[in-house]
């Protein structure tokens, strides 16, 4: 064999071999979208049109991992409790115009041993007494603000997780609305297959089903985009909270 034709079968063997991969991963990949929505009946559409919810998911395998993620969701949820925004804004408010009570009567102390000074001077006044205390005062402020900031840094934890949870459950339903489509695309994994034109009373019935599944397909998917919706708006408020936290917790001064 020439040089030539060596050149033309290992080119020949090599275009065999990568249309070989090729359909292998075409099979796997259409075993996989069939065995993502393999064994969901009819009927599971049906009730799932009914009753919404992530319990009633048609989908076996993402309806496992959302009661998981819906239940760490509910966890984080109840996690922030007595963390909210306004509380720890209004305990550090609170100590924040105590400090500012204590920094006037300083400044008041001041005025008052100046005066003392020149009216009896080498006499202690009374001023001095006066603003050591208000020093000490704020002292002890000071460590009562350590302690609600590290309260803060426990909300904004909080409140990223509750952030996090609420996402991932916001991308089930996002999840679910894509395997609603392949649903309708291949509706005899869940309806069985199309019969022959032929027979009329097995056409009819098979139409009524197709019917049916369209029905719950947009009936789930209309409702499952407005939780999606609904999710994205308090994932979105969890954030706003945590950023205004972190703000709260740079805050010195009314």
């Amino acid at each position: 064999m020439n040089i030539s034709n060596k050149m033309s079968w290992t080119n020949l063997s090599k275009t065999l071999i990568q249309n070989g991969r090729l359909s292998v991963l075409s099979t796997a990949l259409m075993l996989f979208i069939g065995l993502s929505a393999h064994g969901q009946k009819l009927e599971d559409f049906t009730e799932c049109a009914a009753k919404p919810t992530i319990a009633n998911m048609p989908y076996t395998r993402i309806r496992r991992e959302a009661l998981a993620l819906e239940s760490k969701k509910k966890d984080a949820f109840k996690a922030v409790s007595g963390y909210g925004f306004d509380r720890l804004k209004d305990e550090k408010d609170a100590i924040l115009k105590k400090i500012e009570t204590q920094v006037d009567k300083i400044e008041d102390a001041k005025e008052e041993i100046k005066d003392d000074e020149k009216r009896s001077p080498g006499i202690t006044s009374p001023g001095v007494k006066k603003k050591e205390d208000a020093e000490d005062e704020i002292k002890d402020l000071k460590d009562d603000i350590k302690d609600v900031n590290a309260k803060i840094d426990k909300a904004i934890d909080k409140f990223k997780a509750l952030q996090e949870a609420r996402k991932k459950v916001r991308e089930i339903f996002e999840d679910v609305n894509d395997e609603l489509d392949n649903s309708l695309n291949r509706p005899h994994v869940h309806i069985g297959p199309k019969p022959s034109s032929s027979d009329r009373e097995a056409m009819d019935k098979y139409n009524d089903k197709l019917k049916e599944l369209k029905r719950c397909v947009y009936k789930i998917g209309g409702e499952f985009d407005k939780k999606a919706k609904t999710h994205k708006d308090e994932e979105d408020g969890a954030e706003t909270t945590w950023e205004a936290l972190e703000k709260l917790k740079e805050k010195e001064e009314i």
